[in-house]
């Protein structure tokens, strides 16, 4: 187990938010919640964001779905 950085990106590839996981991770699947606010706590507009957790390519995808 291990703490996990996660970073979120729009879909232009530009990172909005880079966050810790509040408690170790261990190997396979594991749940985490983003708040839809960028690094300096605005909320950002729905759309879909890359979720990267640590590592070099984007490999999942949620969607932010909100009122603008």
């Amino acid at each position: 187990m291990a703490p996990t950085t996660v970073r979120i990106f729009d879909m232009a590839g530009h990172l909005i938010r880079t966050s810790i996981a509040s408690e170790d991770l261990a190997p396979g699947s594991n749940v985490t919640t983003w708040d839809g606010r960028d690094q300096d706590g605005r909320s950002v507009f729905a759309g879909t964001y890359a979720l990267n957790p640590g590592t070099n390519r984007l490999e999942d995808r949620c969607s932010r779905h909100g009122q603008r």
